[in-house]
This record gives C-alpha cells, structure tokens and sequence, in this order.
C-alpha cells in the first residue's frame, strides 16, 4: 500500500510528510517524532508509520484531507509480527503471551511498548487505543467491551474508508473511485510473491506458526484487534455490496485492476542475477519497499517523480 500511495503522490507532485528516517514518524512514540517542523497544513499525505493522532494529523494536512487505512486479521497479523521481527521477539508462542501477560503500562518509547506494538493488539496500538484509554490505564482496559466499543466507534467517525488486506483489490477500486485515482496508478506486485522485491530487513526465513490450541489463546488475548476488525470488516462488505448494486461498473474496475496486477506480476517474477534486470515492464519502484524506495528516490521535501533508470 505504502509502495502505491509513494508512486501515485509523486506522479503528481504531492507533498507527502517524510520521516527523518524515511520511515517513522515518531513511531511507537507519539507522532509526529523529531525533525519536523510546526504543523501549519502544508502536507498533501501522512503514510508513513505512525500512531495514529487525528487532531495532530489534520494540524500538517491541508484542509478536508480523505482519511482511509488498511487492517489485517489480527491473528494473521501477528502471525506476520512473529516472523517478520524474529530477532526482537520471545523464542516461542506461549512465552510472547506470556511477556504480553505481564505488561501493565504502556510509556511511550519502553521496552514493553515496543513489546505491545509489535506482538500485542498492534493493530489497535497503531490506531491509537492507549492513547484513547490513557497511558496509565495501559492494558488494564484490553477486555473492557464497553470502552472498546466507544474506541471503535470513534474510529468509525475519523475514517472515510476502511481497507482490508484479504479484500485489497476491491478497497482499492473503492479507494480510486473515491479519491479519483485511476487504476493504472493502483496496480502493483505484491511484494512477498515475487523474488526479487527489496525489503528493509532482509530474507525471510521459514514462518514458525502457533499450535491450535496458542491460536485460540491469541483470538482472546487479540481481543480489541478482534473487536476493530470484526467491525470494519462487516462495514466494508455491505459498503462493497451496495457500491456494485449501484453502479455494476465497480467490477470492470476490479477486473481491470486484476488483469494489471498479472500482467506486472508475469514481468516481475522472473529471477534477476547480477547480469540481468528487471524487465522494462517492471519498474524497480514496483518492488521496493518503503525504506529503500525513500533511499532511492525521494528529494527533500518529498515531491521529485521517480528516477528515468530502472
């Protein structure tokens, strides 16, 4: 999503906000982190990471800014955590929740925050929910039906359009319609099914999975992830199914936008060694991710168009 936002905001000279290290904006600590200048709704996009801070936020956008995000099932999600951070996590399923557990408070830039917003209810970490329920409340507030659902309910008033990973090509037929992007600027490769993609963390190696029973266990211990998800998933089948009811024109969309995806994915898979690149087809900028694409491409202030070369 990062890679699409980047591409389709340089084309058009936009501004976007620009981490001092390409690729934080003061996250896991409070947005928007060190060397950015006073808000005074001079940026066009915010899509860096960041904990969620609208009032913060709409202070360096410029007016009337179209509000959308992207969630994950939240036990795929962490699934995804576990094996992405392999080297900063508890070296099995049942000590992570075990640690998980144990945390109480959740201060800005502590072990255990990092902890959280890595391996616990991420999801709602990165939306802002210990902000919502207070730092000192931390985790004591993870199973309170009550205020997860004022916390949810908030969310559903800040956004204009909620994504789902499982359901992408859709959100983002949704997300060109309303933001008037056409579908040649969404299309793109996805970036852990190619082999040669550019990551900012290196290989991969073999995904360790939890058993049945640590898979339950992290269903209830995922509890206001859960409780977001479920929401904004029920919310964006109906949205989709009254959208295509409306206008039937949505799955030409869709199946355009599909047909772009193979047709890059069939350039972009072949094997690149030291002797070949890429194929002319396949931009580099489709496979890089947000680090290296900042690296590779950005001019300060975040407005040049990509580089010629490939």
């Amino acid at each position: 999503m990062v890679s699409i936002l980047h591409r389709v905001l340089d084309a058009r000279g936009l501004r976007k906000m620009m981490p001092a290290n390409i690729f934080q904006l003061g996250y896991p600590g409070p947005f928007p982190g060190a060397g950015q200048p006073e808000p005074q709704h001079q940026f066009d996009a915010i899509i860096n990471h960041a904990v969620l801070d609208y009032d913060q936020f709409n202070r360096y956008l410029k007016p009337h800014p179209y509000w959308f995000t992207i969630l994950r099932e939240p036990v795929s999600r962490s699934i995804s955590s576990f094996n992405y951070f392999a080297g900063n996590r508890p070296m099995t399923w049942s000590g992570m929740m075990d640690r998980l557990g144990g945390v109480k408070h959740v201060a800005s830039q502590s072990q255990d925050t990092l902890l959280v917003a890595r391996f616990g209810n991420s999801l709602a970490y990165d939306l802002g929910w210990y902000d919502f329920v207070g730092h000192h409340g931390g985790t004591a507030w993870d199973h309170d039906k009550g205020t997860i659902q004022a916390f949810v309910s908030q969310l559903d008033t800040q956004f204009d359009l909620v994504l789902l990973l499982e359901e992408i090509d859709k959100g983002l037929v949704l997300l060109g319609r309303a933001a008037n992007i056409g579908i040649a600027e969404l299309s793109y490769v996805s970036m852990t099914k190619t082999n040669h993609a550019v990551y900012p963390f290196g290989s991969r190696d073999a995904k360790v999975y939890p058993t049945s029973t640590e898979h339950g266990q992290l269903e209830g211990f995922l509890s206001v992830d859960m409780a977001i998800y479920k929401h904004f998933k029920s919310k964006f089948d109906e949205v989709w199914e009254a959208r295509v009811t409306a206008d039937h024109s949505l799955m030409d969309d869709l199946t355009l936008l599909q047909c772009m995806n193979q047709a890059l994915a069939d350039a972009c898979h072949a094997p690149v060694t030291s002797d070949t690149k890429p194929s002319p087809t396949c931009h580099i900028a489709y496979l890089t991710d947000e680090v290296p694409y900042g690296l590779k491409f950005q001019s300060h202030g975040g407005t040049r168009a990509f580089a010629p070369e490939p």
